[in-house]
């Protein structure tokens, strides 16, 4: 049986999200790695439609994302996938990627390895 969605179970917990990801990344600063950071995708109208607050927690999670991407200089935030850019399903469900959707962030972090020197 599945449950009614709310506009207020969306959220999670923005403090332990930012937390979590301080430690990761002291992780990777001792272990002297770089760090591609996937944005959480714009999602389609249609989730927009049944998720009313997904946009708003989508920015403040990106937010947090570049926050950290200027604290530490070896993590670079990219944002291959926005359902707006393209006239095509992006979208499995109007937000987690398709088989298309997925070629697409490849592509993307291929790019960024391939640019590191």
């Amino acid at each position: 049986k599945l449950r009614k969605r709310s506009p207020y179970k969306t959220m999670v917990n923005r403090k332990s999200f930012t937390q979590n990801l301080e430690n990761f990344l002291e992780r990777c600063k001792k272990a002297e790695t770089k760090v591609i950071v996937t944005s959480i995708s714009i999602p389609d109208s249609n989730m927009v439609a049944k998720n009313p607050m997904i946009l708003q927690n989508v920015k403040e999670y990106n937010d947090i994302y570049l926050q950290l991407e200027k604290k530490y200089e070896f993590v670079e935030v990219t944002n291959p996938l926005q359902a707006i850019d393209y006239k095509y399903t992006i979208y499995e469900d109007g937000y987690h990627p398709n088989a298309l959707g997925h070629q697409i962030i490849y592509k993307e972090i291929v790019e960024k390895i391939n640019g590191f020197s």
